[in-house]
């Protein structure tokens, strides 16, 4: 399976659930600091999918 086009994050979706990998390489590739702007219970979060960045964060 190749990785999508455009980096979609949809944390409930049974599609990533079964396959996640591609999802996780799109939003590496393209948008590693990626804004969830609604998880459909009215908040937002950020989704960070590159080590070095998680690892900034952590270590703040």
């Amino acid at each position: 399976m190749s990785a999508p086009e455009e980096a979609l994050f949809k944390p409930r979706g049974g599609e990533l659930w079964r396959d996640p990998f591609p999802t996780y390489r799109a939003l590496r590739d393209h948008d590693p600091v990626h804004h969830v702007p609604d998880n459909g219970e009215g908040e937002d979060f950020w989704v960070l999918s590159r080590f070095g960045h998680v690892l900034d964060i952590a270590v703040r």
